[in-house]
């Protein structure tokens, strides 16, 4: 909770005659002050239901678009969530939220040890905030498609430092492997929704292991380009406990998904806000156990989903 600042005056005179003046002022009009709230540095985040001990919960907030931040235990990882308003059919964290983010005092969780990018569109990625986050969190590293590392070059202006933990995701020898403050990341190309427009971006689908628990975050992609991925990554052997898609993935039904994932939670995002209903009816017509991430702020608290196939 932030303290409140005490104001002290040298002209205790002059002050206390205003105060007495605007009394007998507001006595006259029989009215009083309206009391001023104070803005929340952050938005209130939103609980539901708990199933497992806090150390076994996967836990899961809503920061924007398909910005999501997640972590176990003590381990946290921001994945398309430094970002500011690109159009109006985006949601977008507000100021105090990157904030918090960066300062590592968002509500619930702890410094964030890992911060991903699946592609360069301003609405899941800013190579400003992204610098400055690096520059505040020495520790942090960040694991972003080849576009985006030149951008946070140029934003943090050629910092060695900074630039030194931001990791290139793949490269010709397909997906990349990186382990650090106990978080295990392979990053995979997966290819960008609507090819006829977008074929020259880089998407990466990033696959998070903490402890037992496995999160995919796939992107803005297609079904046939996330089938792709999802072989290439071999991830039809073991459940995945939660899964990030494009709320455009789910609306229709798909019963070959858990040929190649077994979902144990299925996030629905990059909801256009204006919509947020029409959509998250469309989505849960087919997929009726999928959460529609529409609400800024959303905070949810999830057990161990892993399991084996078998």
């Amino acid at each position: 909770m932030m303290n409140r600042k005490t104001y002290q005056s040298e002209r205790w005179s002059s002050t206390a005659i205003g105060i007495v003046f605007a009394a007998l002022l507001l006595s006259c009009m029989g009215t009083s002050p309206a009391p001023i709230a104070e803005k929340p540095s952050v938005k209130e985040v939103k609980h539901v239901s708990l199933e497992a001990p806090r150390d076994q919960a996967l836990e899961v907030a809503y920061i924007g678009n398909m910005g999501v931040l997640v972590e176990k235990g003590e381990s946290t990882v921001l994945i398309d969530g430094l970002h500011d308003f690109y159009k109006p059919a985006y949601a977008h964290p507000d100021a105090a939220t990157i904030d918090a983010l960066i300062a590592g005092n968002y509500p619930n969780f702890t410094s964030i040890e890992m911060d991903l990018v699946t592609h360069e569109h301003g609405d899941h990625f800013d190579s400003d905030i992204t610098a400055r986050f690096l520059e505040e969190n020495p520790e942090a590293l960040c694991i972003v498609p080849a576009p985006v590392h030149e951008m946070i070059s140029e934003a943090a202006v050629e910092n060695e430092e900074v630039m030194e933990r931001v990791l290139i995701a793949t490269d010709q020898d397909g997906p990349r492997h990186t382990a650090h403050a106990g978080i295990q990341i392979i990053s995979a190309d997966c290819k960008h929704s609507y090819p006829a427009r977008h074929s020259a971006i880089a998407n990466v689908a990033h696959l998070i292991t903490m402890g037992e628990t496995r999160i995919l975050h796939v992107g803005d992609t297609d079904r046939d380009f996330l089938i792709e991925t999802c072989q290439a990554l071999d991830l039809q052997q073991d459940s995945i406990d939660l899964v990030i898609f494009p709320s455009w993935l789910l609306l229709s039904d798909w019963p070959e998904l858990e040929e190649y994932i077994l979902a144990g939670q299925l996030l629905a995002t990059h909801i256009d806000p204006r919509e947020a209903e029409s959509r998250t009816t469309q989505v849960q017509k087919y997929f009726p156990e999928a959460i529609c991430l529409t609400e800024l702020g959303w905070y949810g608290e999830f057990p161990l989903l892993s399991k084996s196939k078998d």
